[in-house]
């Protein structure tokens, strides 16, 4: 770290910091008082007799304002005509290093203000030549500094200390008198900030060196530093001190200053001067209403309103009413304290894990309610032990955050936590424009144009644009269809039919045929696919108004279209669940009416669902995959289920041809006996296909398939600790209606099972 002048009073590279996190230089931003502080620490030194080498100590936490106050300081020594020299040990990783730092700044400093130095080298400061009339020897300092009351193991530092300063500097008796004469009247101030920030290794010796080698008169230091961490690497530094550390700055430091904690009232002045400077496009109620929910750090509170402003350009998009100030600014709040605990907070609000918004919303008056909730959060918190200092405060920001959360519908919560996070690509305001634009030709090229724009001017791919595109006609749909519900007059009634109509155009456009817009991954398709029937699917009974009828036929059309766009037929079989016949269908409500929707469907998607089926059957292995619960679910139905139509004809004759084509083939044993265990699964309970009465009826009509099965579960013997297994499978299928003849014994599972009652005979 180079020293650098500027002007008669040397202030060093701290004193020119600029940017953000700037410290305060002037008093018209002192909103946190520490102007008076500065008086205070100028009145000692002036004060002090000036024979006397005087230490301050400026303590507080990072951020608390330390660097303002040894501003303020230096504009008062200026004033008093005093020299001011700045240093900072961070960064410094070698005490060579930390002394020809220091040295540097001394030397520097003392020039500029027209003090000669001589001899004194710029590289090298202090004591290696005519030492012994400071210390009288290494032993004299050690013995000083044992003497003064420092803590068990500092006369080795003292020794330590000393070797290393009087092997680096050179300042003899003479120099030292020449360079007081030249002072006058004037003193050196000399400012060491972010002591606490320095090598632990370096600190213990540079404070031993303050308190014994540089006593030098008309000369005061001010070390501006965290208490706590500083006491901490000096036990660090030398364990045999034990928790002396905080003595052992007492024996250092003559006279001491603690910054004071701020009052609500300076937080809350200093954060609307950042708000009012750095983000004026925010509501003012929005900060207004978190104010008594900020931090004290003053870094930390510039931090949120430069977060706040690097939203402007994202924020100038959306229309007056798209954002939700007081949730952004609220959930800034909470990334400011951690992203990951963000993030969690948010899981929470939209429902994502066990406590969520909705439930706490309708009972948060409860006693048992607000419990749970103080318990979530706590225990949050606990995972972020970094945050667990300001608990009080933090806890009362996720209840403001999740009690904000509990007005607003799922959809708005998750787009103005995203918009904190990421903004969109779109915005309600850009998507209206390119509409209406849209609509006027509806040319396939203004979709492409506007995906491409967007992403030019988002700086990201195209494939991100299209992605939120659909999701933002998808949310359109929903909220045409919705205001249609229970809209009065039938003029707007029929203009939101009108743009219901067009926006199912654009999405055909968007993802139906060879021209179409947007290329989505399959699986991105089948999620819109299944949003898309989630919109049309509770709204297919209204079909009194005039055009309605119409528009449902179109809904079920564009599903049937986009349905032919995605080649997986199960996965899209799976999502209308032909298993239930009741009316939830996707966690929702159809009606009668939507399930005709769903039946409509299913008829398009069966006959494509069906051959991949039956391409699990012929290939071996795969129907060991379907053994995980909840899973392939459609696949199941289709080889399971009563009601399949792979078990009436023609299908079934397909599939009976498949299985005895299996025979001799690799997995064919193990796929038979999985196949079985399906059929048998349901003897206990009943399963999600059919209930126990239907299942054994079903076992006893298709005996055919059975036999089939059990004749290449047989086909290859089996060890002696399976044949039990086997047997029993065998009895199942016999009690649920299968015959025993359908169940022949090969010639191996005879001998192999009375073998096997002979050896368990022969053990007793």
């Amino acid at each position: 770290m180079n020293a650098k002048s500027d002007g008669p009073d040397y202030l060093g590279s701290a004193s020119t910091e600029a940017g953000h996190d700037a410290p305060v230089l002037d008093r018209t931003g002192d909103h946190y008082d520490r102007w008076p502080i500065a008086t205070a620490i100028s009145r000692v030194i002036q004060e002090s007799p000036r024979t006397w080498s005087t230490r301050i100590g400026l303590f507080g936490s990072w951020g608390d304002g330390k660097t303002t106050v040894l501003n303020f300081l230096q504009e008062q020594q200026r004033s008093a005509g005093n020299i001011v020299i700045r240093f900072s040990p961070w960064g410094v990783s070698t005490e060579k290093e930390v002394w020809k730092e220091f040295g540097n700044a001394l030397t520097e400093g003392l020039r500029e203000c027209g003090i000669g130095t001589g001899a004194w080298r710029s590289t090298v400061v202090f004591l290696r030549r005519n030492w012994s009339w400071l210390s009288s020897g290494s032993e004299g300092v050690a013995k000083a500094a044992q003497a003064s009351g420092y803590a068990p193991g500092a006369e080795a530092g003292a020794k330590l200390a000393n070797s290393w300063i009087a092997g680096q500097l050179q300042l003899n008796r003479k120099k030292i008198e020449s360079i007081v004469n030249q002072l006058g009247s004037r003193r050196v101030v000399v400012f060491i900030d972010d002591l606490d920030r320095a090598d632990p290794s370096l600190v213990p010796k540079l404070l031993l060196a303050l308190r014994e080698l540089l006593d030098v008169a008309q000369f005061a230091f001010v070390l501006a530093f965290d208490r706590k961490i500083v006491a901490k690497s000096l036990e660090t530094y030398n364990p045999a001190w034990g928790h002396a550390g905080a003595d052992f700055l007492d024996k250092v430091i003559d006279f001491s200053f603690d910054l004071p904690s701020p009052t609500q009232e300076q937080i809350q002045k200093l954060a609307m001067v950042q708000f009012r400077s750095l983000c004026a496009f925010v509501p003012p109620p929005a900060f207004e209403e978190v104010l008594p929910l900020l931090p004290s750090n003053p870094r930390k509170i510039k931090l949120f309103a430069r977060m706040i402003a690097s939203t402007k350009d994202e924020a100038i998009r959306h229309n007056e009413d798209e954002l939700d100030w007081v949730l952004v600014v609220l959930f800034s709040l909470l990334k400011l304290e951690s992203e990951d605990f963000a993030s969690e907070i948010r899981d929470l609000a939209v429902g994502y894990q066990e406590f969520d918004w909705l439930t706490w919303a309708t009972g948060r008056n409860s006693e048992e309610a607000r419990a749970k909730q103080s318990e979530a959060i706590n225990a949050l918190i606990d995972k972020f032990p970094r945050i667990a200092g300001e608990r009080v405060r933090v806890v009362d920001l996720v209840k403001a955050f999740l009690k904000r959360c509990s007005v607003l519908a799922e959809g708005k919560l998750k787009y103005q936590t995203k918009f904190a996070l990421s903004p969109d690509c779109i915005t309600w305001g850009e998507f209206n424009r390119f509409f209406e634009d849209w609509r006027v030709d509806k040319a396939v090229s203004k979709v492409k144009s506007f995906v491409q724009t967007r992403a030019s001017r988002m700086r990201c791919d195209s494939d991100r644009v299209e992605d939120e595109l659909l999701d933002t006609l998808v949310q359109f749909c929903a909220e045409v269809l919705e205001e249609a519900s229970h809209v009065s007059g039938a003029s707007r009634h029929s203009e939101l039919l009108i743009r219901a109509n067009d926006n199912l155009d654009l999405i055909c456009q968007c993802l139906v045929g060879e021209n179409r817009a947007c290329e989505l991954p399959q699986l991105r398709l089948l999620k819109v696919w299944k949003l898309l029937l989630e919109v049309f699917g509770p709204w297919q009974h209204f079909t009194a108004n005039k055009g309605e009828p119409e528009l449902r036929g179109r809904e079920c059309q564009v599903l049937i279209n986009l349905a032919a766009e995605i080649n997986d037929g199960l996965a899209l079989f799976d999502i209308v669940r032909p298993w239930d016949r009741e009316e939830r269908v996707l966690g929702a409500r159809f009606g009668k009416e939507g399930v005709f929707l769903l039946d409509r469907i299913r008829e398009e998607i069966e006959p494509r669902a069906i051959p991949e089926a039956l391409q699990i059957v012929e290939h071996p292995g795969r129907l060991k995959k379907l053994r995980l619960q909840d899973e392939a679910l459609a696949a199941k139905f289709l080889l399971t289920s009563p009601r399949s139509p792979c078990f009436q004809q023609p299908i079934l004759g397909q599939l009976l041809e498949l299985v005895r084509r299996r025979k001799g083939s690799t997995d064919a044993r193990d796929d038979a006996l999985v196949w079985l265990d399906f059929f048998l699964k349901a003897f206990a309970h009943g399963d999600r296909f059919c209930p126990i009465d239907a299942r054994k009826a079903f076992l006893s009509e298709r005996s055919d398939l059975i036999t089939i099965l059990w004749d290449l579960a047989t086909e290859v013997p089996t060890q002696y600790r399976f044949l039990s297994e086997l047997m029993e499978r065998r009895d199942q299928l016999v009690k649920g209606g299968v015959s025993n003849a359908a169940l022949p014994l090969p010639e191996w599972l005879l001998v192999a099972t009375k073998d096997a009652q002979q050896a368990e005979q022969g053990a007793f």
